[in-house]
């Protein structure tokens, strides 16, 4: 991994310059973020105590999720502040979000524009009002982005560069713009890229790429307070590219037109959040957890989308595009417990088999 230096921006024709706006003292710090990426920003962050003098750390009150309810969802952010020493403000929902600001006694309020306090999103999840944005300068306005923009703008970069089986990422330190901008299109204060492994999953790829953006923040922010850093660097949007929420629609699998590499980069990607699924011929859902590509089988099978029971290896094996195959350890059907292939496929229904061998709905 290496980091890329910008040239300075023109700052002439009355452009902002960033040495007018340095800070006379370490920041003050409005922190947004929810999960395990920003706990590792927050985490470089705290650690450098040169750089700050009050981090206040905003993120997702504690939600009951899941069937009827039944599971509470607890910000991993939430506990890694209260594990710092830092008490955490919890946000309304989405709606009220819109509105929120930081309790009137915080130097945000009561002192806006003060070029000491930065507000700081990592793996939000919502976007910044205009009316808190315009609490801060605008080159206290940051984000830290896991990956090298424009590419990736959108909720889910890490998820969508697995999918598409990329080999270089990075992280980048943004600028956010109001509403009427792009999202993630604001300039940028520094990059840094990194080579990833073949195999790498959304968890081993956020834990450093979430270490990764944080040290790339203290640099950010150091280079602010002791104005050695460049001036931000303007986005390509001609460049962009998206990165929208995951939902079940990505994670369906369609067996005509998905073949194992496939199959195993979209698992790597999304299995964390959304299981890939099958559909049987019932209509049920068949959720298909760790499946690998096979590169020798003795077993045949007649067409993409059919399956059986591969006692070797105890899996389901399955025909997927271009006469590729994945093996299946482990699979959860709709409204039933998870199982073993084996466990499984000895209560498939009888009548869903043809010749010993099940064939998925095709979409």
């Amino acid at each position: 991994m290496f980091s890329r230096r910008f040239k300075p921006r023109d700052i002439s024709n009355g452009r902002r310059c960033l040495h007018s706006l340095r800070p006379t003292s370490p920041f003050k710090i409005l922190f947004l973020g929810r999960d395990e990426f920003s706990c590792l920003v927050l985490d470089e962050l705290h650690k450098n105590r040169d750089i700050w003098q009050e981090i206040l750390v905003a993120t997702h009150s504690d939600q009951w999720v899941g069937r009827r309810g039944s599971q509470l969802s607890i910000s991993p952010l939430k506990l890694r502040a209260q594990e710092l020493g830092l008490e955490p403000q919890f946000l309304p929902s989405k709606p009220e979000f819109r509105h929120w600001l930081p309790p009137d006694s915080s130097p945000f309020i009561s002192n806006p524009l003060d070029p000491s306090n930065v507000i700081i999103t990592a793996s939000f999840g919502r976007l910044i009002s205009n009316n808190l944005l315009h609490k801060f300068s605008p080159t206290r306005r940051l984000n830290v982005h896991p990956s090298l923009l424009p590419l990736y703008r959108g909720p889910a970069p890490i998820q969508r560069f697995i999918a598409d089986g990329g080999d270089e990422t990075g992280v980048c330190v943004v600028e956010m713009k109001e509403k009427r901008f792009a999202v993630d299109g604001g300039e940028i204060w520094g990059s840094r890229r990194v080579e990833v492994s073949p195999q790498s999953d959304f968890s081993s790829l956020q834990k450093s790429l979430g270490s990764l953006g944080g040290s790339l923040l203290v640099e950010v922010l150091r280079g602010m307070l002791h104005g050695t850093i460049p001036n931000a660097t303007p986005q390509d949007d001609s460049k962009a590219t998206r990165a929208p929420f995951v939902t079940v629609d990505d994670v369906q699998i369609d067996f005509k037109t998905w073949d194992a590499q496939k199959i195993d980069r979209m698992s790597r990607a999304l299995a964390h959040q959304k299981p890939l699924i099958a559909i049987l011929p019932s209509g049920k859902a068949l959720q298909l957890h760790a499946p690998k590509p096979v590169q020798n089988s003795r077993t045949e099978l007649p067409s993409s989308g059919s399956a059986k029971y591969d006692p070797s290896t105890r899996s389901l094996l399955i025909r997927c595009a271009n006469d590729s195959l994945v093996e299946v350890p482990f699979v959860k059907q709709q409204d039933r417990s998870f199982l073993a292939a084996k466990e499984w496929w000895n209560g498939v229904r009888r009548s869903w088999l043809t010749d010993g061998v099940l064939m998925f709905q095709q979409t």
